[in-house]
């Protein structure tokens, strides 16, 4: 297999390297921004490990990248947390530790992914230490993070951490133009998914087919009153109020916010323009932080179980957008 993002290369490269040199450690804590990647990283090392040759990539071809092609590798274990829990337990790390116990079953290295180390609670990370402090023989542990002040010292301590960059602003732009109408969505997705390419990504992908500009020239007609509520909800009714309204107005809060505290406009144009018509309402800067607030009640509220209305919170925030 290869990388098909492209920023991961040199760290993926330098832990080749220490595998190919015989010293790659048996913990790998990989640190670095939600959304550039890393479970991608994460997996191909995993696959070089179990790999049979010996080259810098999984072969593809032999017995153990078969198995992995169909998920049905015995010595590859993924450790995530479970339907509708925020942490990994100590159960799943018990029985985890377990299996690690025996013999590979395909005679190579047994590897384990932990996929949001950080949702280790203490008595999971307590439960792991033993097997990072005295791992097993040919085992090692691919560990996943957002940021590693989220995690124990003493489990951050027993691995080697190998921070995870995110893209430059041009590398990620140049790789998601093919996937835009235009370079303006381009830019536009990055800003909001905060320099994230894989964010961007899900942004610029979205199952409406509506485009980001769209969206916020809808909701900059709303909130300059060239277009009235109804018709701005019934223009973004099939448009994922939670991953994209929600996010596109947020973006244009967070930039008119930050001019009132004497920060210049400085986004793309389609943020800097809602932002401008936001500013054009004269509220305090009070009104902003409310709008903000309704916002992320509505986005939590959509993403609990209570099934609400999505075109009531919709026309609900278009209202207050609407306020002069």
């Amino acid at each position: 297999m290869s990388l098909s993002y492209p920023w991961l290369m040199p760290a993926y490269q330098q832990l080749q390297g220490q595998l190919a040199a015989g010293n790659l450690h048996h913990a790998t804590l990989l640190s670095g921004q939600a959304d550039i990647g890393k479970s991608l990283l994460a997996r191909a090392l995993a696959e070089r490990l179990l790999c049979s040759g010996n080259e810098a990539f999984a072969c593809g071809q032999c017995k153990s990248c078969l198995l992995l092609a169909s998920d049905t590798h015995p010595d590859l274990t993924v450790l995530t947390t479970e339907e509708k829990s925020r942490f990994i337990k100590v159960d799943q790390v018990r029985a985890v530790i377990e299996k690690l116990a025996g013999s590979a079953q395909q005679g190579g290295n047994k590897v384990v992914i932990v996929d949001r180390a950080d949702q280790l609670n203490v008595s999971s990370a307590n439960a792991l230490l033993k097997s990072l402090e005295e791992p097993t023989r040919n085992t090692y542990f691919v560990m996943l993070a957002n940021g590693v002040d989220r995690l124990l010292p003493t489990v951050v301590s027993r691995c080697y951490v190998q921070r995870v960059a995110t893209p430059s602003a041009q590398q990620a732009s140049d790789w998601l133009q093919g996937y835009a109408r235009s370079s303006d969505d381009v830019d536009t997705a990055l800003h909001i998914a905060r320099g994230s390419p894989l964010k961007a990504l899900s942004l610029l992908q979205a199952e409406s087919g509506v485009g980001l500009s769209d969206v916020f020239q809808r909701l900059h007609g709303c909130a300059s009153g060239t277009t009235g509520v109804s018709q701005t909800a019934k223009a973004l009714a099939k448009v994922d109020l939670g991953e994209e309204v929600i996010p596109v107005l947020h973006a244009g809060l967070r930039q008119a916010i930050s001019q009132r505290m004497d920060a210049p406009l400085s986004g793309p144009k389609t943020v800097d323009a809602l932002a401008q018509s936001l500013l054009d309402k004269g509220w305090g800067i009070d009104a902003y932080f409310e709008l903000l607030d309704q916002c992320d009640k509505a986005r939590r509220l959509l993403a609990s179980s209570a099934n609400p209305n999505h075109t009531l919170l919709l026309e609900d925030i278009l209202i207050r957008l609407a306020m002069r």
